[in-house]
């Protein structure tokens, strides 16, 4: 247990780690009981995308992911508001990023489904950009050696999600509003974005010794070739071979981080999530 668990926190912090906490519920009342039930505008966010479908959309299972991360990230509210972490000021860094990108992942579904797509895509950057600052500043304090890796877990896989689906959903606006992909082929086109996804997240992975955004990635592209080994056998192939290389990448991290977990001292392992 922290030696200042018992110290008041401040109301700054308070107020942040509680602001945390209400958009990330939020988030998830949201995308989960309104965005994908609730026909809001022109249809739910499923029906719009199969409506001006791309070759770069996955195939509709994918996107059980967010599960996965909604979990993620309702535990990380819990821990950061733990007594225990009263005086960890890594939740007070993290807090600007995480409430924007909630927020905005909360009001993203409003925006889609009202079918104002350019707007879309505008939040869904920006939303990518504040959960990559959330992922460095956390892996920042991983490095430390203060903070378990389960700190980053949550804005690895928001980080690596909000890349495949910013392509995405910039792939479905320009089919919303007739773009074909000019001079080049829609095939070239998503070819060309499998590769881009493969590289960022291998950089990632490399520079940050990480293997869940590369698994993340590998999770959106494989669901890909799932969609399109029928009629796309180009798109299928290409993104079938992006999948085996974003596994070697996790595999080659995974094994990293145990080795690296094996060399350190007993003494020095960090508490499974929070602080020391």
């Amino acid at each position: 247990m922290s030696t200042h668990a018992n110290a008041p926190i401040p109301a700054a912090s308070r107020r942040l780690r509680w602001g945390v906490a209400a958009a990330i519920v939020t988030n998830v009342v949201v995308n989960e009981l309104l965005a994908t039930t609730v026909v809001i505008g022109d249809g739910t966010v499923a029906e719009l995308s199969a409506r001006y479908d791309s070759l770069f959309t996955p195939a509709p299972y994918a996107f059980a992911i967010w599960g996965v991360i909604f979990a993620t990230l309702l535990s990380y509210a819990v821990v950061q508001l733990l007594p225990s972490e009263r005086r960890a000021p890594i939740y007070d860094r993290l807090a600007p990023p995480l409430i924007g990108v909630n927020l905005l992942s909360a009001a993203w579904p409003l925006v889609f489904q009202h079918c104002y797509f350019a707007a879309s895509v505008v939040v869904i950057a920006v939303m990518l950009t504040l959960s990559a600052v959330a992922f460095t500043r956390a892996q920042a304090a991983v490095a430390t050696g203060l903070y378990s890796r389960w700190l980053a877990v949550p804005m690895a896989l928001l980080l690596a999600w909000l890349s495949v689906a910013t392509i995405a959903n910039i792939a479905t606006a320009l089919v919303a509003m007739g773009f074909t992909g000019g001079p080049v082929s829609p095939i070239a086109w998503t070819v060309i974005l499998l590769v881009a996804a493969t590289l960022i997240a291998g950089e990632l992975a490399e520079r940050y010794h990480d293997y869940l955004v590369p698994a993340v990635v590998a999770w959106s592209t494989i669901a890909i070739w799932v969609d399109r080994r029928g009629d796309e056998p180009v798109v299928a192939g290409a993104a079938l071979a992006v999948t085996g290389i974003l596994v070697l990448h996790v595999l080659r991290q995974a094994s990293w981080q145990l080795r690296h977990r094996r060399a350190a001292r007993p003494s020095s392992h960090p508490r499974p999530w929070p602080a020391r």
